[in-house]
């Protein structure tokens, strides 16, 4: 996971990350001291930890992310995580006869995108 975590894109994707993290943190230090002073309530309290909460999840997003990439690569054929009536893996697209022309090339199109996908193991 770590070389994976070394790309460019998943690097990037943490500066990000980081960046969201530090700005949420920073935005919960200034709820909390607006909250203690005469001019707060609680409202800026639970604003305070709210922010906390979301830097957490800045970096718990990615991780998640980074985890599910690494688990799609080390075993292509398990699919996509299983969302309760949905199949694991995307079926293939096939090309269906319609009555339109213009959807029928559409169709075609589509078909030989899927053909594409399945080949370069995506």
């Amino acid at each position: 996971m770590l070389r994976l975590a070394l790309r460019r894109q998943w690097v990037v994707a943490l500066l990000v990350a980081i960046v969201g993290a530090v700005l949420c943190t920073f935005l919960g230090n200034w709820q909390w001291h607006k909250s203690q002073s005469s001019h707060g309530d609680i409202q800026n309290l639970v604003y305070s930890f709210n922010w906390w909460l979301f830097a957490a999840l800045c970096l718990g997003v990615w991780a998640k992310a980074l985890r599910d990439e690494s688990r799609r690569m080390a075993d292509p054929e398990a699919g996509l995580p299983g969302i309760a009536g949905l199949p694991k893996r995307r079926e293939a697209v096939v090309a269906m006869e319609t009555d339109d022309p213009e959807v029928d090339e559409w169709n075609a199109w589509l078909a030989e995108l899927g053909t594409r996908d399945r080949r370069a193991g995506r």
